[in-house]
């Protein structure tokens, strides 16, 4: 009842390069197109990355990354512009956000995006691993313009930061602590303009 009835057909390109033991990046894009739940689909995606390496005792790595996934556009009721996560339905570069999709779509579908910003990652010491990043992040399509939630013809989605320490105790047993933060934009009605938090920590044993 809640699922889609589809046809989905997705060509792929990826292509990375190292342009020196420095610099790297990559990209890979995607169209859609097929039918989805009684409308064609035309929908695009595409995220791409530039890093640098510091090649320094810690390792310190900086990068940016832009990604776009196209939203479903207003007034075109025969035609679904927005982009299908397909298999994607999964947290891949956040926990928190994945779950604000289910008044748009469902939960971790994300779609409708623009996300840009930078990111940062170290080795302080031999058994430790930091990872920052800074998002900022917009709609495509104002596509529930005025629905409960949402503005009528705002935009962005909001600001987002992640931080991640990684624990390496042994070969065996491993750690993580995990915090994101969400700050919305005008995307979001005063209602739904609260931010939001997210922590965990983990120990995992694999033998």
């Amino acid at each position: 009842q809640n699922g889609d009835n589809a046809d989905i057909y997705v060509p792929g390109l990826r292509v990375a390069r190292n342009f020196s033991e420095a610099w790297r990046a990559e990209t890979e894009l995607a169209p859609e197109f097929g039918d989805k739940n009684g409308r064609t689909l035309e929908a695009f995606g595409a995220v791409s990355s530039v890093s640098y390496r510091f090649r320094d005792p810690m390792q310190n790595v900086a990068r940016l990354t832009y990604e776009y996934l196209s939203g479903d556009q207003t007034g075109s009721k025969g035609t679904n512009e927005a982009f299908d996560p397909l298999w994607g339905r999964w947290p891949m570069w956040t926990d928190l956000l994945g779950f604000t999709y289910a008044r748009e779509t469902r939960a971790q579908e994300i779609t409708n995006l623009h996300r840009v910003g930078p990111g940062w990652s170290f080795v302080p010491c031999k058994h430790a691993e930091i990872q920052a990043n800074y998002f900022l992040l917009f709609a495509d399509e104002n596509t529930r313009g005025g629905q409960p939630g949402f503005s009528a013809d705002g935009r962005c989605r909001g600001q987002f930061v992640s931080a991640f320490l990684k624990f390496f105790f042994t070969d065996h047993l491993t750690g993580q602590f995990q915090a994101e933060f969400f700050m919305p934009g005008n995307y979001y009605s005063s209602a739904m303009s609260d931010a939001a938090t997210f922590f965990r920590y983990e120990m995992a044993l694999k033998w």
